[in-house]
């Protein structure tokens, strides 16, 4: 099973992985974690992508995407890059052609909801709160970045 995450840069689409992430582990055990390049091997292979790629998406089982206003997205980019990147909506209108689409504020303002929606479209039994708990305690690393959660030393979470 594939699932993606699929959000635009700077859109909650890092919190976004972790919750699905810490979801799969709960119900599955195993999860493989990949970049671009397709799974050889049986098993929840999980990866997160901001371009969009066909292949990917016609062999995903599950797509997540992630959205935020474009002026927010843009002063993101000046805080944190020192300058705004271009912003692919199109590979994102691509993507959401059959993606659980979840907000910004919600994913951080109500951490819980997102989880619970996940839960639900992946049809797994998990306790919702434990999986909060966990997601509550990521940290991100002192620098560089934590190839498990993906966080910069610079991301929120």
């Amino acid at each position: 099973m594939i699932v993606v995450i699929a959000g635009q840069k700077r859109s909650g689409s890092t919190a976004q992985y972790n919750m699905v992430r810490l979801v799969l582990g709960a119900a599955y055990g195993d999860v493989y974690l990949w970049g671009s390049q397709m799974p050889n091997k049986k098993g929840v292979h999980l990866v997160k992508r901001h371009g969009f790629d066909k292949k990917l998406f016609d062999s995903a089982k599950y797509v997540f995407t992630t959205t935020r206003p474009q002026n927010e997205v843009e002063q993101s980019m000046k805080a944190i890059l020192g300058h705004v990147e271009n912003i692919d909506y199109h590979s994102l209108i691509q993507w959401r052609e059959k993606s659980v689409n979840q907000e910004y504020n919600d994913i951080l303002n109500n951490p819980l909801k997102c989880i619970e929606e996940i839960i639900q479209t992946l049809n797994v039994e998990v306790d919702a709160n434990e999986i909060l708990k966990k997601f509550n305690d990521i940290k991100p690393p002192k620098h560089g970045q934590d190839i498990i959660t993906l966080l910069y030393h610079n991301h929120r979470r």
